[in-house]
């Protein structure tokens, strides 16, 4: 830096007009106050990172009606950038399981992050005025998130629009922006607004190219390829999938590669390639079990896209095998939404040989399991639709079918709509 600097004196400073030589010296000094400002501040930035967890910790035990109180309250060891991360990193986890949990506590990192307006120290701490407009962006939009996720979608745009004016008043942090790109890509997907979506995932991909930030490029076309199975057009996900899995950094985000993995070998097998569904799974059957933990969820997911390509190789009894030992490990963990698909897949696999009474028997299941949960009408229209049907011996293959895509399209949708 300061090599740098001197070369500006010696060499750019010189050729400038008096105007602009004495605006750029100040610019620079401007800055070389901020490096002394941050090397002061870094042992208090440390500090803060390593108190994040507990204080977290400490608050979320509190009722939550004295929660935010407690961070309006709080003089000093709330008041800081790394808990309200530690909140929104904690909102991501919850999102998908419980989404408007994952709404309040990225409310509560708004809360935090309110806190720090204006107070000189905690501001300096946090990146000034603009890294506080960032943060309190950010915010918002995993807010956004939550309510997407819960399919309440005018709220999730409201909260982009809000997060979006934060953003356009902070630092301009390219990251941060290629972030809540793609958050709102998921929206617009979630809307089936293909178009829409996948034109904020090219946007969200250009600035990782420009970054070079080719692990978060993988991450984003996994998203995008999901976009294109959903649009109908599984060739170019399954090209782009393909691509994803050579950008993943594997070692810094084992968890991803095992998604990127799976779900290539899903796509195949909704192509009619089992064979090739096959090959993936085989080549990646190694690597998966080294770095996923045996009570992770991504192996009932595994377990799952094996049955399917079982089925589509023409191993019968296994494939029957693996979809009911996987309709009942997600029973057993309650998750009973996902446990209803599975029991979906195994009605098609039935209905294809006849067996009739087997599909009739998986309707009635379904349906119980399904109408004392809190869920999307549209869903619970299409699993009656599939009951009714079974109820009726139909060989209805495109019910079923209709059914799991309804369900599917839905599957984080924990309400009803009026």
């Amino acid at each position: 830096m300061r090599r740098l600097k001197d070369l500006v004196r010696q060499q750019v400073l010189p050729s400038m007009c008096p105007r602009c030589r004495k605006i750029l010296e100040r610019k620079m000094l401007n800055l070389e106050k901020l490096r002394g400002q941050r090397r002061k501040l870094a042992p208090l930035i440390e500090q803060q990172r390593r108190d994040a967890v507990p204080l977290v910790d400490d608050l979320l035990k509190l009722p939550q009606e004295k929660q935010v109180r407690k961070i309006q309250l709080t003089r000093h060891r709330l008041r800081s950038r790394p808990v309200a991360e530690e909140l929104l990193l904690r909102s991501r986890q919850a999102v998908h399981h419980n989404p408007y949990e994952a709404v309040r506590l990225a409310e509560l990192a708004r809360e935090v992050a309110l806190t720090l307006v204006g107070v000189g120290e905690l501001a300096a701490l946090s990146g000034g005025q603009r890294g506080i407009l960032d943060l309190m962006g950010r915010c918002l939009a995993f807010q956004a998130n939550g309510y997407r996720v819960a399919c309440d979608f005018e709220t999730a745009k409201h909260c982009f629009s809000r997060a979006e004016d934060h953003l356009n008043r902070g630092t301009g942090d390219q990251l941060l922006q290629a972030e809540i790109l793609s958050l709102r890509a998921s929206l617009v997907h979630n809307q089936r607004q293909f178009h829409q979506a996948i034109d904020l995932a090219d946007r969200t991909e250009e600035i990782y190219i420009e970054l070079e930030e080719t692990h978060l490029q993988g991450r984003l076309l996994v998203k995008k390829a999901g976009i294109y199975r959903d649009w109908g057009h599984l060739e170019t996900a399954v090209g782009i999938l393909i691509e994803a899995c050579k950008c993943i950094d594997e070692e810094k985000d084992p968890r991803l590669a095992a998604i990127a993995s799976t779900n290539l070998a899903e796509y195949f097998c909704q192509l009619g390639k089992p064979a090739e569904a096959n090959v993936v799974m085989d080549d990646s059957h190694e690597r998966f079990h080294n770095t996923v933990d045996s009570g992770s969820t991504l192996l009932l997911y595994r377990e799952w896209t094996a049955a399917k390509v079982a089925w589509g190789l023409g191993n019968l009894e296994e494939a029957e095998d693996k979809f009911i030992a996987v309709k009942e490990a997600w029973a057993d963990l309650e998750n009973s939404y996902n446990s209803a698909l599975v029991s979906l897949d195994l009605a098609e696999f039935y209905t294809v040989f006849d067996r009739l009474e087997d599909v009739a028997a998986i309707a009635e299941e379904t349906a119980k399991t399904l109408e004392v949960m809190e869920m999307h009408r549209e869903a619970l229209q299409a699993v009656y639709h599939f009951f009714f049907a079974a109820k009726r011996r139909q060989n209805a293959v495109e019910v079923i079918r209709k059914a799991a895509a309804t369900l599917h399209r839905y599957r984080y949708c924990r309400v009803l709509p009026s």
